[in-house]
């Protein structure tokens, strides 16, 4: 008995599906105010889960971000959207209230004030079952349904630069542009500063084609009554209690 026909076709393509508008606004207006905060990083860098839950200070310099990513290895310069910058400024703020010094400490934190770790994707998942936009089991979602994961952030990201490159290649620098942004660069250059600069020289250009996904840093997510003051625990050497999950 032969095996049944595999239905790739329709997964492949469901894989590269970007956020839909109306999804992305009830994240954003829905949505924890700290889970939306590494939503949007993720939305305005390109940048997958774990390099974004691990950005520290120590990688941002004069507002550009230099990643080298977990996954590849592949060393990707930033220059940071101001949406991206504005809430690194609130988690900077926070930690001064707190007389904090940790520059190797991820910046982006959970409720709780601790720097997320693993329990960020039991989080995340939570919280689309809470505000609407996927099931508590995948297994009640329709075939071709949208799945809400966060790597399709990234592919939102893609998604909104190459769309604006196709009006106009000559102008908008091509597919190049989308390869120097989610570092997909495939070239090799021979001294490491020039691939270096023209990463950032044109990832500085691509900032600016990204929309506004959503509101005002100040009126993202849900608020809680308490949040302006919570504190950051201090505890031995690291200065801060290990990372745990919130939601």
């Amino acid at each position: 008995m032969g095996r049944a026909p595999k239905r790739a076709r329709s997964g492949c393509r469901a894989r590269y599906e970007p956020w839909h508008d109306g999804q992305l606004e009830l994240l954003i207006s829905k949505g924890k105010r700290h889970i939306v905060k590494v939503a949007l990083v993720a939305l305005y860098t390109g940048q997958r889960r774990a390099d974004v839950i691990g950005l520290c200070e120590n990688q941002i310099r004069e507002g550009v971000w230099s990643n080298e990513q977990g996954k590849t290895g592949n060393s990707v310069t930033l220059p940071l959207h101001p949406v991206v910058l504005a809430i690194i400024e609130e988690e900077r703020t926070a930690r001064r209230k707190a007389q904090v010094v940790a520059p190797a400490l991820p910046l982006l934190t959970n409720s709780r004030g601790n720097p997320w770790g693993p329990g960020f994707s039991a989080s995340w998942t939570k919280e689309l079952v809470h505000i609407g936009p996927r099931p508590k089991s995948m297994e009640e979602m329709e075939e071709d349904a949208f799945r809400p994961t966060f790597h399709r952030l990234r592919t939102t990201n893609a998604t909104v630069i190459a769309n604006t490159v196709a009006r106009d290649p000559d102008l908008f620098g091509g597919i190049q542009r989308v390869q120097a942004m989610l570092g997909h660069l495939s070239e090799r250059m021979s001294r490491p500063n020039a691939r270096r600069a023209e990463v950032e020289h044109m990832n500085r250009e691509t900032v600016p084609l990204l929309p506004h996904f959503g509101k005002h840093i100040s009126e993202i997510g849900r608020h809680k009554a308490d949040e302006a003051a919570k504190e950051l625990k201090m505890v031995g050497d690291e200065g801060l209690e290990p990372p745990t999950s919130s939601v």
